[in-house]
């Protein structure tokens, strides 16, 4: 069966003890970003499609990897992000008080 998908790094050696016979190569920068974003998609998929609690933190801690992976990608420090989060959380950008926009109706300056 074909995959050509990003798989955990102890994946080899779990399908190996499974008796799997399974072809593996390292992936190339560009090839990874591509394979990170298909996961990244897949996972929220699969976070979506998930009904028990336990399944979504499941799939919110792969969630968190695979963007802890993309932040290493592009270069961009998890601290300098932390920092830009907690910024936009002490403007105005959280969701603690879950407030829904139902509709905007544009004012007209004449």
């Amino acid at each position: 069966m074909k995959h050509d998908s990003l798989v955990r790094d102890l994946h080899p050696q779990h399908a190996k003890k499974q008796n799997r016979n399974c072809v593996y190569r390292n992936a190339t920068p560009a090839e990874t970003h591509k394979a990170l974003l298909k996961t990244f998609y897949t996972d929220v998929k699969g976070f979506l499609n998930a009904t028990q609690v336990a399944d979504k933190a499941e799939k919110l801690a792969d969630l968190h990897e695979v963007v802890e992976h993309l932040m290493d990608y592009y270069g961009l420090p998890h601290e300098e992000i932390r920092m830009i989060k907690e910024k936009k959380r002490q403007e105005f950008w959280s969701f603690d008080n879950k407030i829904i926009l139902e509709e905007e109706i544009m004012i007209v300056e004449r």
